[in-house]
């Protein structure tokens, strides 16, 4: 373990502390970066951090690359190399016991984007399909292994930013077994459409991982607006703060996190809504359940097969293009039909103020799933023009949730993907399901307004993005 380190990032949680932050600790390093595989990390950050004494006294896992330092191991290797395993497990022996009570550590991820070879590998940038086993078998034994050393510090796993493109989250989710699963998806490289914007592809993939196990969004950012100030810049990152946050929240994420900090100031008013509810038992309890179970195994079987060929255009990134087996995989889960059907599934629901949740054993067959299904359920608002509905129901029904966003798609030509505008309509809020208490958001304006359930609201002509919270005793 790197003492100096260690005691660094004790110093941050500490400053932290004072804001009330909680924070997430990656364990382990990229394995092509990592003292296994790179020699400068071994020397600089390993070796010189050791006494001589401290080596000879070492295991012999230990002493083959403190000794030699020659010997780098591939980054295939890192997961199969029973020395390396060894170390992992050592290593874990000894930062695990200092850990696990931690007030200011929410959670451990293993490593970052699990499964994804970067830029720092020989070739950079791929999956590395073809050890899908090793890659498995290496996160449930550290896995594993933290929990019987700490049974009540949270495990995560995340994956390469590609949505549900890359290694099948319910996949590993499954075999696997961490406590969450901290989802990273980009927006130029998830599959997207030019009729679903980038913060409903993000929503599909949390409701798809949570049919396996609880997910969250660990990293997002529409990266090509990251040093634009713009008006229309400032706006589209702003309502994509918004929609990320609420959306997935309203799937029954348990939290989301965003990369670089852009939550843009949306989280505020998010947490003090929230903060209303924490009497209430807030598990979803949707009025739709799809059963995924066919899409996602067909899903799942592709890591084992792939194709010759690129299903991409040229213009269209790919990093199967550089496949260390030549097969390709990504391309073909994005163009697939049981993505598209994914995808359909979280359109509709938009359109319709449904609240829905992906199963792996009950409910309407996604491949039978049509818009009478969803015509079929009453929606908690009536519908505005321009605006969708992002809806959710808990404490069997008490507690309605309804997000209202103006929704007019503006795409992002030069990486072919749709982010969310807006433009004024008439709102006019009118409650459809039955309520005790009625309170409207104004999300632009922080304001917040009472209403009964015989009432209609009207906000005149606006741009505005709403939240209705509507609740029973």
């Amino acid at each position: 373990m790197n003492r100096p380190l260690l005691d660094l990032i004790k110093g941050y949680m500490k400053e932290a502390r004072t804001f009330g932050i909680k924070l997430q600790l990656c364990l382990f390093t990229e394995p092509e970066c990592s003292f296994y595989c790179r020699k400068y990390t071994r020397t600089y950050w390993g070796r010189r951090l050791w006494s001589d004494a401290e080596v000879k006294a070492a295991s012999p896992s230990q002493r083959r690359f403190l000794e030699n330092t020659d010997d780098i191991v591939s980054y295939e290797g890192f997961f199969s190399d029973p020395d390396v395993r060894q170390c992992c497990r050592l290593f874990l022996d000894e930062i695990i016991p200092e850990l696990k009570d931690w007030d200011d550590l929410f959670s451990v991820e293993l490593m970052n984007e699990s499964g994804w070879a970067g830029p720092h590998a020989e070739p950079m940038n791929t999956f590395r399909w073809e050890i899908t086993p090793d890659y498995i078998d290496w996160h449930r034994e550290m896995t594993a292994h933290i929990k019987a050393l700490a049974p009540d510090l949270p495990v995560c796993v995340s994956n390469p930013g590609v949505s549900v493109l890359g290694h099948d989250t319910v996949h590993w989710g499954r075999e696997i077994k961490p406590d969450w699963f901290s989802l990273h998806n980009y927006p130029d490289i998830c599959g997207a459409r030019d009729w679903i914007d980038y913060a409903a592809v993000s929503d599909a993939a949390v409701m798809y991982t949570m049919s396996c196990l609880p997910a969250a969004m660990g990293e997002w950012e529409a990266i090509q607006l990251r040093h634009k100030d713009d008006e229309t810049s400032r706006r589209l990152k702003t309502l994509l703060a918004r929609d990320t946050a609420w959306m997935t929240l309203l799937s029954g994420a348990p939290g989301c996190v965003s990369w670089q900090a852009m939550g843009d100031g949306q989280y505020h008013m998010i947490n003090g809504i929230f903060s209303s509810l924490s009497d209430r038992p807030l598990l979803p309890s949707p009025e739709l359940t799809i059963d995924i179970s066919k899409a996602q195994a067909a899903l799942e079987r592709m890591w084992e097969g792939g194709s010759d060929g690129c299903a991409l255009p040229d213009e269209i990134w790919c990093p199967d293009r550089s496949a260390t087996d030549k097969k390709h995989r990504f391309c073909v889960k994005a163009v697939s039909p049981e993505y598209e059907a994914i995808l359909r599934a979280e359109r509709l629901s938009l359109d319709h103020g449904t609240p829905i949740s992906f199963s792996l054993c009950s409910g309407i067959p996604l491949e039978t799933l049509s818009e009478a299904d969803f015509e079929a359920v009453t929606p908690y608002i009536r519908r505005i023009d321009g605006y969708q509905r992002k809806a959710f129901s808990a404490d069997g029904g008490r507690v309605k949730i309804v997000y209202l966003r103006y929704y007019l798609p503006y795409r992002i030509e030069s990486h072919h993907y749709t982010l969310r505008d807006r433009r004024p309509a008439h709102v006019t809020i009118e409650p459809l399901a039955d309520a005790g208490r009625i309170v409207v958001y104004d999300l632009d304006t922080s304001e917040s307004f009472s209403m009964s359930g015989d009432e209609t609201m009207d906000f005149g002509v606006t741009d505005h993005d709403f939240v209705v919270l509507m609740t029973e005793e």
